[in-house]
């Protein structure tokens, strides 16, 4: 059995701009506050590894847990947020055409279908599946992943649902269910049933967006 605990970014400054952000963005004040919190949190779940995407919000989370646990930052590009139209990024999530634009997206998302240049589903499915792949891999009982909410729920769909998981099943994860900045989410990898033979629901998840840490 292997515990990973997935911590969402604390608050960015994109996140407060209300803006579709880039890799630059880095953490508010009230951002890296969170960051210390869930760090002091995660000095209590004796960790053995710790990764985190590349990119600053992300980085600057991990620093805080690293700093506590006296862990390495491990970098992956595998836990970096999903990637939008390159056109959306830094706009206003309000703004009308972009929110018409998603919306055009969403109704004809399917496999094979490329709105403009974001990451489209095939890919997403893909490197969700690489990244469960890489942590049922590590020889660490206990890991935690800084890493981003949508990406997230990209994650925990593969994870629930398996390979088959569909766009709907994935676009419903990703509208239906939320997660606060430093939310917590704890999911076991077993990859045998209790009769010994290889189970066909590996990833179970144990908690969802645990945010008490914030008060």
């Amino acid at each position: 059995m292997r515990r990973v605990y997935f911590v969402r970014h604390g608050e960015s400054e994109a996140n407060v701009a209300r803006i579709h952000g880039g890799e630059h963005h880095a953490l508010t004040e009230e951002g890296r506050r969170q960051a210390r919190v869930i760090a002091q949190r995660c000095l209590r779940l004796k960790l053995d590894a710790l990764f985190a995407s590349p990119l600053v919000r992300a980085q600057q989370t991990a620093v805080a847990i690293a700093e506590a646990t006296q862990l390495p930052i491990q970098t992956s590009d595998l836990f970096s947020e999903l990637r939008g139209p390159s056109m959306y990024m830094e706009k206003p999530v309000d703004d009308p055409e972009i929110i018409k634009g998603y919306f055009e997206m969403n109704k004809s998302w399917a496999p094979g279908y490329r709105h403009l240049d974001e990451e489209n589903f095939d890919e997403i499915l893909a490197r969700a599946g690489r990244a469960l792949e890489f942590l049922a891999e590590r020889p660490e009982d206990t890991v935690a992943v800084v890493s981003h909410a949508l990406f997230l729920r990209a994650l925990a769909a593969r994870a629930l649902f398996g390979p088959e998981v569909t766009p709907h099943e994935c676009l419903r994860f990703f509208y239906s269910v939320k997660q606060s900045n430093t939310g917590l989410t704890a999911f076991e990898y077993r990859p045998m049933d209790a009769l010994g033979n290889e189970s066909k629901f590996p990833w179970q998840l144990i908690t969802w967006n645990d945010h008490a840490h914030l008060g």
